[in-house]
């Protein structure tokens, strides 16, 4: 996510807030849906697309936010991690135990390719 300022949300609920000052000292806010359920939403539908060509791997995703200078979430912690910083998205990335060979990589593409 490209959001700078600070990031206001909750786990379990839908809208969250970005809050941001202007260029004129100006602070304001900006409502937008949650991302851990944007992307919940994206690893379910990707996996069942998927597992109609017999692809059942485990998907994870994890969101980050470039540029946000403070994260301030609240909730029970889901499955889907949050981060906003880079080191750390690197580190969850590489941290996946069930890595995808090379001909599984080329099979997922062409799959996506089709759609």
């Amino acid at each position: 996510k490209n959001r700078k300022g600070e990031i206001i949300g909750n786990y379990n609920k839908e809208k969250w807030v970005q809050i941001k000052t202007g260029w004129g000292g100006n602070r304001y806010e900006n409502e937008f849906y949650s991302p851990v359920k944007q992307v919940g939403t994206h690893i379910y539908r990707l996996a069942k697309y998927l597992k109609t060509y017999g692809i059942d791997n485990n998907i994870c995703g994890i969101v980050y936010f470039r540029g946000a200078h403070s994260l301030n979430i609240s909730g029970k912690e889901g499955c889907v991690p949050i981060t906003a910083n880079p080191r750390e998205l690197k580190k969850y990335i590489t941290s996946q135990d069930d890595a995808l060979t090379s001909e599984q990589i080329n099979t997922i593409c062409n799959i996506l390719k089709m759609a």
